[in-house]
């Protein structure tokens, strides 16, 4: 299997820069080579070695001498969205939580549980970001308060 990675066009114009996303087909020989847009590059089939499972895909980046890297700050807003897709989750499960000690009249576990939901509230924005310089770093971001 050959694998071969391109910028994705980001300009009006169809041209596309360093900042562009990445695309990446694979093909079984040669023969198909008419598939892969023209100025990819053949890369393994894991290019990016801090990032093999592709996790952070939409962060890969090309650069003009053909290495593959990680833009770190698309890769923290990628983090970003997992985690606020994460908290939505929780949310869900403590209104429902929230519900049912409302209908039990159990207000001290009502008080509790808004107070563990308003922590969750703004978790994201206390993520200091600066802090945060590799991958591995991003894809160890986890709030206390989601565990």
């Amino acid at each position: 299997m050959l694998h071969y990675l391109y910028r994705l066009p980001n300009k009006p114009d169809g041209g596309s820069d360093l900042s562009a996303p990445v695309g990446m087909v694979s093909i079984p020989d040669e023969s198909y080579m008419h598939r892969v847009p023209e100025g990819a590059i053949q890369v393994s089939e894991t290019p990016v070695s801090e990032d093999e499972s592709g996790a952070f895909f939409e962060a890969w980046r090309l650069s003009d001498d053909g290495e593959v890297y990680v833009d770190l700050e698309v890769a923290k807003e990628i983090k970003l969205n997992q985690l606020r897709e994460r908290r939505d989750g929780l949310f869900k499960d403590l209104d429902r939580q929230q519900f049912n000690a409302f209908g039990s009249k159990k207000t001290d576990i009502v008080e509790k549980i808004e107070e563990e939901k308003e922590l969750l509230r703004n978790v994201t924005e206390r993520i200091d970001w600066d802090q945060v310089t590799t991958l591995e770093q991003i894809n160890y971001v986890m709030p206390p308060e989601m565990v």
